[in-house]
């Protein structure tokens, strides 16, 4: 089973293109600026998902400014992805967003290991195409998710491209090795380990989480 999460700070028609494409298992969708909501709670039904990302439009604009990234996806992580099953489930979010937080207070590092607690990879469609000098949203794009196990995408693509980097993102989430090992001294701990993964020359690429934590007994 595949558990998702779109999250968006504006509407896209691609965020309803995705949702279409998807035999979605149970997703919810949630906007986001300087606060998070939900505007679709857990739903198997794809055109439930639609509608709830069509209604970003129609909510009311908040008086306060600025986003808070970190704390849209730390909320959704812990607060949804955490009271699931994750040997049972993967586990994915479909951000669209500049990458930029100004508004928040958590961290990127709190929200890469929320990931890597609930097995969560992020998925994202880099929604400015023109960054100022010093930007930090593209490279806090990409550590999201390169650390998580997901990639990047922009969402200023033609349609053609659109279509052909959903079909990428449907490819990963559908065709999955999932390879378990027991360390000869894993401590219960809690603790984070770093893995490597070294694939044969014959392949192209390998993508993977950057690391585990162990369990506590």
């Amino acid at each position: 089973h595949r558990r998702e999460f779109v999250a968006s700070e504006s509407p896209k028609e691609s965020d309803a293109t995705f949702a279409d494409r998807q035999q979605t298992d149970q997703a919810f969708v949630m906007k986001f600026g300087p606060l998070a909501e939900i505007t679709q709670s857990w739903t198997g039904d794809a055109n439930a998902v639609t509608a709830g990302i069509r209604r970003f439009a129609a909510t009311r604009a908040n008086y306060l400014h600025g986003t808070a990234l970190f704390n849209a996806l730390y909320q959704a992580c812990l607060n949804q992805f955490g009271h699931i099953d994750h040997a049972a489930s993967g586990n994915l979010i479909l951000l669209f967003s500049d990458g930029e937080d100004n508004a928040g207070n958590t961290s990127l590092k709190n929200v890469i290991d929320e990931c890597q607690h609930t097995s969560t990879a992020i998925y994202v469609f880099r929604t400015d195409t023109k960054t100022s000098f010093g930007a930090e949203g593209p490279k806090i794009l990409a550590d999201l998710a390169s650390q998580s196990g997901g990639r990047v995408f922009n969402a200023g693509n033609s349609d053609a491209e659109i279509d052909d980097d959903l079909r990428i993102i449907e490819a990963n989430l559908r065709n999955q090795y999932r390879l378990i090992y027991r360390p000869a001294e894993l401590v219960h701990n809690g603790s984070f380990h770093r893995i490597e993964l070294r694939a044969p020359e014959r392949v192209d690429s390998i993508v993977i989480r950057s690391g585990y934590y162990a369990p506590f007994r």
